[in-house]
């Protein structure tokens, strides 16, 4: 993947989203909003959730979350001018002075806040909860805590703010010349349809829609097909094979049933967050072998291989050989010119530069929250389109 700054892309705005005139694939989701200028923080839009990270001089609604109250959370640009400081599902707005302060590109809480945070205590206890804790890898701590649903959602905020820098890290490297069938066929207005084939993470998990709390995002799934519904002006046929806890081996033995029965055209396969084990020259035969068993079905299904977000390096048994799988879908995607790789684990090593773990997790071990499911969609809707 190529080296890119932010500073040296020149990329079209949104116009897909606002000038079809279509209107949103289903009805009634996305209503009129505030003026161009002021972003669409106070409830989950689409056209802002998938408007990547590193362009532009605003960030809506990123997540942060604070272990005791002494705690800093850092935000993703230092210079930032916060517009808005809101409780996840974006219902209550909180008060700089009264529920916090900023200072250095820092939130720090107040005496008096009323934004929830953990303890130090209740963040890493002293002994093992029944299906809410795991070992810790952290020196002096036995435990760390884990939670499926709300448990880390209903303690994170969303901060929404202007910054002058630019992104000087990487960004995704569009791929669109190996989709060309895909969207050829999209800008027709041909039917066609997805496949979206993995692991609990693929299946939406922890996206505030799928666990049914607000601001009810949609899964980065269902945000990559509605805005290609809605930039071309079509409904796409969309399957969702994915099955939580699954590897890559897994993967290989269902590709019939999961797969080749809808004979996708395009197909997006997200494994490895569960194969930490596993050695990557074994997961890049076995997504390899994922590949040859779809092209011998259907040789003219391009596919979209998604390296996995990161898992918590503070918890015990989770974290493996996962950072070095994307290497191996890279090379993969050199030897056929039908497959890309959209690089989210590039994109979440380079997060994690500037925040913590827990400022963008769904359940603390190996879930995003929406705040790290919208990088997915970003990612990936960049790979395949390149400017949007």
């Amino acid at each position: 993947m190529k080296a890119r700054k932010a500073a040296a892309l020149i990329l079209a705005p949104l116009m897909g989203l606002l000038c079809w005139g279509c209107g949103p694939a289903d009805p009634g989701e996305q209503s009129s909003g505030p003026p161009a200028d002021l972003p669409v923080f106070e409830r989950y839009d689409l056209e802002t959730y998938v408007r990547p990270f590193w362009l532009g001089d605003t960030v809506v609604n990123e997540t942060v979350m604070f272990v005791g109250r002494e705690d800093e959370a850092p935000l993703l640009y230092e210079d930032a001018e916060l517009i808005s400081v809101r409780s996840y599902d974006l219902r209550t707005e909180y008060e700089e002075g009264r529920d916090y302060t900023f200072e250095g590109g820092k939130l720090r809480l107040t005496e008096e806040t009323r934004i929830p945070c953990w303890t130090e205590e209740e963040y890493y206890p002293a002994l093992p909860i029944p299906d809410g804790s795991f070992p810790c890898t952290v020196p002096g701590k036995n435990n760390i805590v884990f939670g499926e649903g709300d448990t880390f959602c209903s303690r994170q905020i969303a901060v929404t703010y202007r910054h002058a820098s630019r992104w000087e890290d990487m960004v995704p490297e569009p791929q669109a010349e190996r989709f060309s069938g895909f969207l050829g066929k999209l800008a027709d207005k041909e039917q066609v349809s997805m496949v979206f084939y993995g692991d609990s993470i693929t299946t939406g998990a922890n996206s505030s829609k799928v666990i049914g709390v607000q601001p009810s995002a949609e899964s980065w799934p269902d945000m990559v097909r509605r805005f290609l519904e809605i930039r071309y002006g079509v409904r796409i046929q969309s399957y969702n094979t994915a099955v939580g806890g699954t590897t890559t081996a897994w993967g290989l033995q269902n590709v019939e049933t999961s797969v080749n029965v809808h004979s996708p055209d395009l197909l997006v396969l997200g494994f490895g967050m569960n194969d930490a084990g596993l050695s990557p020259e074994l997961y890049r035969s076995q997504i390899a072998g994922i590949i040859s068993a779809v092209r011998a079905k259907n040789p003219e299904c391009e596919i979209l291989l998604v390296s996995t977000m990161l898992p918590n390096e503070e918890v015990s048994g989770f974290y493996g050989n996962q950072v070095r799988f994307e290497d191996e879908l890279l090379a993969l995607a050199e030897e056929d010119g039908q497959t890309g790789v959209a690089c989210v684990t590039t994109q979440h090593r380079q997060l994690l530069r500037h925040k913590r773990y827990y400022d963008m997790t769904g359940n603390n071990v190996n879930h995003p929250n929406d705040f790290l499911a919208r990088l997915y969609a970003q990612t990936i809707l960049t790979t395949l389109l390149g400017s949007y």
